[in-house]
């Protein structure tokens, strides 16, 4: 979503429903990337990951069988282009 001129929003939804098969229970996440311009080469970010709770299990590895566990994440990003 262009918020602005130089500001960009950006945001990502998703949905784990349970399968039969898999032991990983359901999960909503939703991440977030808030973009700034300043100049044409210059790009400031705010990236947060996984804002709905703070760990969650993903990924049922079937080799393994072992999840990972996501943890909320958060970033600051500078993109400099020449």
């Amino acid at each position: 979503i262009d918020v602005g001129d130089d500001v960009e929003l950006d945001l990502n939804f998703s949905h784990w429903d349970i399968f039969k098969r898999d032991r990983v229970a359901r999960y909503n996440r939703l991440d977030a990337r808030l973009g700034w311009r300043p100049t044409k080469s210059l790009e400031l970010s705010l990236v947060g990951k996984n804002l709905l709770k703070a760990t969650h299990k993903e990924d049922l590895e079937s080799t393994l069988e072992a999840s990972t566990l996501q943890q909320q994440s958060y970033l600051v990003k500078a993109t400099f282009r020449y």
